[in-house]
């Protein structure tokens, strides 16, 4: 099969998404609208404008805004500005589109977070469409929506032949724009089972860490964003090593180059003014491998959104045999695991989050627990190839649906010049 894909292509999660699909026989073409993306080898990358030197400082320009002035007023400048450039981008970009796919005539195309990348598969009107929402597409929590996401989000999810999402909440949000006889299927990323195991040696990163060889490691995979409240994570810290019961402890965060600078600069006056500075460790050697290593290693992970679809941090700790302390929403209820490897806390409360903490730390039972089910879990929930299976299996009723019915929206098509009586998939390898 012939997979086309619009997505955010600086996501390591999404890269090892596509990456499992070409494992699996299929042909992946990642049609890209940012410079300087590395996805996996044998995806097939086709900018959808030049990359030039001047495309290249202007994304530069706008990382560097979004990490010096927050995520949040930089939306807020984005925002302003993108009533006036996003109906010509729209345009100007789907045109590309449509001329793209006409050349390369994919099986379908699959559109990764409605924001931009699902407006742009509606506007191309492009059929069979899929889309993925993600958690900032809907959860109002995270970013806020604005007008333009009222305007644009319905439509890309109302053309849809069929919907992906995280979990069951960001599915009943995706219910109430989409047809009703429009398939919403419920596939997480997952994670790689033979990357993340605990059986990995950490000693390596431990050195690199420059942590003491009896140094007890919590980490937090997420970014530094007000959303996952490092804050109450440092707090929480202080505290646990004024108990002076449960040995060395240092938090490993990632570091500034993920999330906002202003919000990590925050965290290290906040940990320097609770006298942990010294225990605390930024990391930004994160690739796959690294970040196996590092689960590996940790004895508790945390993961103390307010907000959020359903993370592949549980399903990463689970396969490492970790336990989570998570925040108390909706995708953390959902979890299979939950109260059982996963102890579940109001993410602003410091009060919790230490005595959650506590309790894995100083007991051993639920760590042992953790190393030994956690990973047949993570098997029976999680894993990326099974999911990219289910994924397929999602394609394939798309595709069959097209071809039976007259009156969908691919036969109807006016992109490809198909002769009648020839099948979507006798067409798109005619000339192979």
């Amino acid at each position: 099969m012939h997979i086309a894909f619009l997505g955010p292509e600086r996501s390591v999660h999404f890269h090892r998404s596509l990456a499992t699909l070409v494992e699996q026989g299929h042909r992946v073409s990642l049609l890209e609208l940012e410079p300087g993306a590395c996805p996996a080898a044998g995806i097939e990358r086709i900018p959808l404008v030049p990359v030039t030197a001047p495309r290249r400082a202007a994304a530069a320009w706008g990382a560097a805004i979004r990490r010096g002035w927050g995520f949040g007023r930089a939306s807020r400048l984005r925002r302003t500005l993108r009533y006036a450039k996003t109906p010509l981008w729209l345009v100007s970009r789907a045109l590309r589109l449509r001329g793209v796919l006409a050349r390369l005539r994919p099986d379908l195309l699959h559109a990764h977070y409605l924001q931009r990348y699902g407006w742009l598969g509606w506007a191309c009107r492009f059929h069979p469409l899929v889309v993925t929402a993600w958690g900032g597409d809907l959860l109002e929590e995270q970013d806020g929506l604005d007008a333009m996401d009222g305007l644009l989000t319905p439509r890309a999810l109302h053309a849809a032949d069929a919907v992906t999402c995280w979990s069951q909440e960001l599915a009943g949000r995706v219910r109430r724009y989409s047809p009703p006889p429009t398939p919403i299927e419920i596939i997480p990323f997952g994670t790689d089972l033979s990357c993340f195991r605990p059986d990995l040696d950490g000693e390596q990163t431990r050195r690199r860490l420059k942590l003491e060889p009896g140094a007890r490691v919590i980490f937090s995979p997420r970014a530094s964003l007000p959303n996952f409240n490092l804050d109450v994570a440092i707090r929480a810290l202080a505290r646990l090593r004024a108990r002076g019961d449960l040995g060395e402890l240092v938090l490993v965060l990632k570091d500034a180059s993920y999330g906002e600078a202003a919000c990590h600069a925050s965290l290290c006056g906040l940990a320097d003014s609770f006298g942990v500075a010294g225990h605390l460790r930024f990391d930004g050697a994160l690739g796959q491998r690294e970040m196996a290593r590092l689960y590996s290693l940790a004895e508790v992970v945390i993961s103390l959104a307010s907000s959020d679809g359903m993370p592949s941090t549980y399903f990463e700790a689970m396969a490492a045999g970790c336990p989570v302390v998570a925040g108390d929403i909706a995708s953390s209820r959902e979890a299979a695991w939950n109260g059982v490897l996963m102890r579940r806390v109001d993410p602003r409360s410091v009060d919790q989050v230490t005595a959650a903490l506590a309790e894995i730390l100083g007991e051993s039972t639920l760590r042992e627990q953790a190393r030994r089910s956690g990973p047949a879990v993570a098997a029976a929930h999680g894993d990326i190839r099974v999911q990219m299976r289910k994924q397929t299996r999602l394609y394939q009723r798309v595709l069959d649906a097209a071809e039976a019915s007259p009156d969908s929206p691919w036969q109807k098509s006016a992109l490809w010049d198909r002769p009648p009586g020839l099948s979507h998939s006798e067409f798109s390898r005619r000339d192979e």
